[in-house]
């Protein structure tokens, strides 16, 4: 009897405790990781309130910002990249996917020939060159996606004018840490 008691409080008491240090862990990251630009501008949508982004529908898109969203795929993720089209990249002002082919299935461009990770610089630098000579000025802002992102696209255009003036430049993202070369920590930004 008491001594089971006691044990079941222990370990609930326990719980509790660990529980706790959890929630203020994840609450200190979040409040205090290293976003770049926006980190005291994000907005937090609650499942309470869903007709909040029903305001604004595609067609009802004047006076926002123009975003040109690029989304950067490969050959073997084509039923993601369709995905994407399929749903988000519709909201987009307009869209293109940076892959090593094209694809009769998507607005794409061959960027590189092959895929892997020593390959995503070059990607990136095609795709931001490509971009800028071909639709540099006939667009606010430009916005980087994966084939594997889900974007809120009416969201991020009401943040941009709220928050930003597109003549001035801006690069929004998260700085993360990566080891390249092997154990050389340098900080980059995505």
């Amino acid at each position: 009897g008491t001594a089971l008691s006691y044990s079941r409080r222990s370990l609930f008491i326990s719980f509790l405790i660990g529980f706790s240090i959890g929630i203020s862990t994840v609450a200190y990251i979040f409040l205090n990781h290293n976003a770049v630009c926006l980190e005291q501008h994000l907005t937090l949508f609650s499942l309470d309130q869903p007709q909040r982004h029903k305001e604004l529908s595609y067609e009802n898109t004047s006076g926002l910002p123009k975003v040109f969203c690029w989304i950067t795929t490969m050959p073997s993720n084509l039923v993601k990249a369709v995905a994407v089209k399929r749903t988000w990249a519709r909201r987009c002002d307009q869209y293109l996917f940076i892959s090593s082919e094209h694809s009769s299935d998507l607005p794409s461009v061959a960027a590189v020939s092959g895929e892997g990770r020593h390959l995503l610089w070059n990607k990136t630098k095609f795709a931001l060159t490509y971009l800028y000579k071909h639709f540099g000025d006939k667009y606010d802002y430009f916005y980087k996606a994966d084939d594997d992102t889900y974007a809120f696209v009416d969201n991020l255009k009401r943040l941009l004018l709220e928050r930003f003036n597109p003549e001035t430049p801006v690069l929004i993202g998260q700085t993360h840490f990566m080891e390249y070369p092997l154990h050389a920590k340098k900080k980059i930004r995505a």
